[in-house]
């Protein structure tokens, strides 16, 4: 990832991207990608920040793919990967998700 931003994937996300069957290909996409865009993707509302990206998985056709949930708030700090959920499985998050997820990025924030 020369030249890009930096990427920290959390424990959740790396446990939810083996359960889902992201390959190590796939990650090293997603990550090279995100580190060249860092403030890519949709806000989620009343998450403190967090975006949604989505990734075309290869060979499950429009309606597969991913959607990973990123937090970038400073130059200074790395782009977090919190969570990755598969479409066919859960298309958006839920209310108590995006909660978790506020939670996670005011403890960023608050160092």
């Amino acid at each position: 990832m020369e030249n890009g931003h930096t990427i920290a994937e959390t424990q959740a996300y790396i446990k939810q991207a083996e359960r889902i069957g992201l390959t190590a290909a796939e990650r090293a996409a997603i990550k090279l990608y995100l580190s060249q865009h860092p403030d890519t993707g949709d806000l989620v509302q009343g998450s403190g920040g967090v975006r949604k990206v989505r990734f075309a998985r290869r060979g499950t056709g429009k309606s597969g793919g991913v959607r990973v949930f990123t937090f970038y708030w400073r130059v200074d700090e790395p782009l977090y990967l919190l969570a990755v959920i598969s479409k066919t499985k859960q298309a958006n998050l839920s209310n108590e998700q995006i909660n978790m997820l506020a939670s996670i990025t005011k403890e960023i924030k608050n160092g």
